[in-house]
């Protein structure tokens, strides 16, 4: 890699994704490192700055305003989907649906917060652009949010994050969108979980047993990597057993205080399933 050139590195960059999104990765997997692909880039990209600085404050501008956010803009979007899709409720399509709405909502605040400028910016407009992303700048923006570029003078200018959440966001609307969309085709579909529950399956040791199961599901990580509400899980497995667990939250209290066995149904689930390797073992 051209270490000396950010339009190389850009390229290189952007060639690096596209291969990345044509692999058979699953979906946490590649956006993991679609993040990690966009972080590596910023840091050739800092280094450049650091190293080689500007020759003009023409030269600056245009690094701030046009280059660096073709690589920011991805990274904050893959960062925000990353989470959107740990995030993503295992529910029905009405609960996801209403999940992606909060998140249109969330960007459109943004946008209004950031109107002005993202009118400027779409307006192709220049007269402030001094102010924008020269480095030197040291105004504090009426929009706090941007306070980032005091921390990284070297390497950030006063709205060049503005500009790559801005980016980012139209992207992420996007996908969110495309979501909708497909949610709101005809058939069987990952929101109708109630109706491709049997109606007779249901849960037969205790709510407490289901609810200790539950917390250590959620301890671990086994179900979207952890990154599920504890009170949506739980939900979940309610309407999986047509059972309502009540206030799982004081059960799970009971079980902590617990003397002896705090872990009495997880300790019967393993001797359960070692007494019956040993059985089909013997056989």
């Amino acid at each position: 890699m051209d270490v000396n050139n950010p339009h190389r590195i850009i390229e290189e960059f952007e060639n690096a994704l596209c291969k990345l999104q044509h692999t058979k990765e699953n979906q946490f997997a590649l956006v993991e490192k679609m993040v990690s692909l966009c972080s590596l880039a910023l840091l050739d990209l800092r280094e450049i700055v650091i190293t080689n600085g500007f020759k003009s404050r023409e030269e600056e501008i245009y690094f701030f305003k046009y280059l660096k956010p073709k690589v920011y803009s991805k990274f904050i979007y893959y960062a925000k989907l990353f989470k959107i899709i740990c995030r993503r409720p295992l529910s029905t399509k009405e609960i996801q649906k209403r999940y992606f709405h909060e998140h249109l909502e969330n960007i459109e605040k943004y946008y209004n917060d950031n109107f002005e400028f993202y009118q400027y910016h779409k307006r192709g407009l220049t007269f402030l652009d001094d102010k924008f992303y020269i480095r030197e700048s040291a105004e504090i923006p009426p929009n706090m949010d941007n306070l980032h570029f005091l921390i990284d003078k070297k390497f950030s200018t006063m709205q060049d994050y503005t500009l790559s959440t801005l980016l980012a966001n139209e992207m992420l609307t996007k996908y969110i969108k495309t979501e909708l969309e497909k949610l709101e085709q005809t058939g069987p579909a990952q929101g109708q979980l109630e109706n491709e529950i049997p109606a007779d399956l249901t849960w037969t040791e205790s709510k407490t047993a289901l609810t200790e199961l539950i917390y250590a599901l959620h301890s671990c990580g086994a179900i979207n990597k952890g990154v599920i509400d504890i009170k949506e899980l739980a939900t979940i497995f309610e309407k999986v057993f047509h059972i309502s667990l009540g206030d799982f939250y004081r059960t799970f209290l009971e079980i902590r205080n617990r003397k002896i066995d705090r872990t009495k149904f997880i300790d019967m689930l393993k001797q359960s399933l070692l007494n019956r390797m040993d059985d089909a073992d013997a056989k």
